[in-house]
């Protein structure tokens, strides 16, 4: 957790900043392709297996994870999706394409473990949450093959 410049004694985070992130994002294996900063605001782009996941910094001190597929699931199936996980939201964007979004506040302090969990799950769940989408619109495809033949 060098990425933390942290005491020894002490893992609390209470901040996090883009340099931080970096290092953070790229400790746990991932590739950046792109940040910046300004004025307080951060944002670190980083590749999962080909697909552009966004870290934000928000003022007030929030990470924001958020993750666009270009899938266009109805939808019901969207509402049905977030009725059943808490940790994340999805929504369609103007494109009509699935997003996944998460936070974690980190001002009033987060142990640095709890924030690589975070991020890890997020890209699991999102990855999970992709495949389950493209399943269910393949399967509708292949339905809708089977009524024309």
């Amino acid at each position: 957790m060098d990425y933390l410049n942290l005491e020894s004694h002490s893992d609390v985070l209470s901040a996090l900043t883009v340099k931080q992130a970096t290092q953070l994002v790229t400790d746990l294996g991932f590739e950046v392709i792109h940040e910046e900063d300004r004025n307080g605001m951060g944002l670190v782009v980083f590749n999962v297996s080909g697909q552009p996941v966004q870290l934000g910094i928000a003022q007030g001190g929030v990470v924001i994870l958020h993750v666009e597929f270009d899938i266009e699931p109805e939808w019901r199936e969207v509402n049905d999706w977030n009725a059943n996980n808490g940790f994340a939201r999805a929504y369609l964007n103007e494109d009509n394409k699935l997003c996944v979004d998460s936070e974690l506040p980190v001002e009033g302090g987060v142990r640095a473990g709890l924030l690589e969990g975070f991020i890890l799950g997020f890209v699991e769940m999102a990855s999970e949450t992709a495949s389950r989408f493209v399943e269910e619109d393949s399967t509708k495809v292949k339905r809708n093959l089977e009524r024309v033949q």
